[in-house]
């Protein structure tokens, strides 16, 4: 397994966030006295470490990952069947998002997929190496790094507006689909992963006339009231970091309660190693901000399943405890859709494109395959 450059991203703490909490301190100093300053002090010099990290802003995140890209595999090399490009395009807030298409080298393109990732997760080597097999199968994608994410701009792990990311993806597929030659007059479908899934159901209500079809990969489209936080919670946390869309100091502070699931996502420890190892992984709590936002898509979406009208297939892991396959089929069975299908995998987790054995995730895109190939 190849290492990432020498950077402890567990501990560093950028320049911006330690001049605010030097700031921090000093006012604290002049408000409380010597004995409760060197309290909250000891207190802050703990925490602060696991709150701001080196790869926290876009540039830096950037530089690790290019130094890192020199001595990770790649998994595309040598590789004459796909064609992957890379270019930043800008959003309406003037940022740069890192966008990837990948199209088949040595067949003709059957349709255009539209890939919609997780949360906190980097649509780098691990997904361009577990999709490549829609791509060996005639199918082009598009991939968008979203704001927060990835090589994208914007604070690691931070979604100020849910309105906002899915506007960033519906316009850049929308304009991919448009400018490039070779995809123009091929059916476009959108696939998701996870939070990937909320971004699709989100995306397909912004122009539900526009896709062809929708593949949802273990999705985040509702929260059970089992893990819902209580609604005095909620209400608290909306008066200290504001509605949806307001961006203050508090919402980018990652103390959401939460478990950490890593360990449970990837059967494959080998794989768990590799999306820890990447320079732009986000390994903490969801920040508040973020967690407002995916409460509020989660339930948008729950309240509207009977909205869904396009044709859709769903995959999920039935020991999946990340996005619960029982919502899985709540969607399946409320949505107003003709065609739809589910397919829900015995001893299988939440990754199940990338994180089980390689007969598993085979199956799984067999099954992707087949579904698309009956529909183009």
């Amino acid at each position: 397994m190849v290492q990432p450059p020498n950077v402890s991203l567990e501990t560093s703490v950028s320049r911006s966030a330690a001049f605010k909490y030097c700031f921090v301190l000093f006012l604290a100093y002049r408000c409380i006295g010597a004995i409760p300053f060197l309290t909250l002090t000891s207190l802050l010099s703990f925490v602060i470490p696991h709150l701001f990290r080196t790869n926290d802003d876009p540039v830096e995140r950037r530089k690790l990952m290019n130094n890192w890209k020199d001595r990770e595999v790649k998994v595309f090399s040598g590789d004459d069947e796909i064609d992957v490009r890379e270019e930043y395009v800008v959003n309406k807030r003037a940022m740069c998002l890192m966008s990837t298409t990948m199209r088949p080298l040595r067949r003709p393109i059957k349709a255009v997929l539209c890939f919609c990732h997780g949360y906190a997760d980097n649509p780098y080597n691990l997904t361009r190496w577990a999709y490549r097999l829609l791509v060996y199968a005639g199918y082009a994608m598009v991939i968008l790094e979203y704001e927060g994410h990835g090589r994208s701009d914007g604070l690691l792990g931070f979604i100020p507006s849910w309105d906002l990311l899915v506007d960033d993806a519906v316009t850049h597929f929308r304009n991919v689909l448009k400018k490039e030659r070779d995809f123009r007059q091929k059916k476009c479908f959108l696939v998701g992963e996870s939070m990937g899934g909320a971004v699709c159901f989100s995306s397909y209500l912004k122009c539900p006339n526009f896709w062809d079809g929708i593949i949802f990969v273990a999705p985040m489209c509702k929260i059970s009231e089992e893990v819902k936080p209580p609604q005095w919670v909620i209400d608290l946390l909306l008066k200290i970091i504001g509605p949806s869309g307001s961006i203050n100091f508090f919402g980018k502070l990652p103390l959401s309660p939460s478990s950490d699931y890593d360990e449970l996502i990837f059967k494959d420890k080998l794989v768990l190693q590799a999306f820890r190892e990447v320079p732009t992984a986000y390994n903490r709590k969801p920040r508040l901000a973020t967690a407002r936002e995916l409460l509020n898509a989660t339930d948008m979406i729950g309240n509207n399943l009977s909205k869904m009208r396009a044709r859709f297939l769903v995959l999920h892991g039935k020991d999946d405890i990340v996005t619960c396959p029982a919502l899985s089929q709540a969607l399946y069975s409320e949505a107003a859709s003709k065609d739809k299908t589910i397919k829900l995998y015995d001893n299988m987790n939440h990754a199940i494109t990338g994180g089980e054995c390689k007969q598993q995730i085979e199956k799984v895109f067999q099954d992707m395959i087949g579904w698309l190939d009956d529909r183009i």
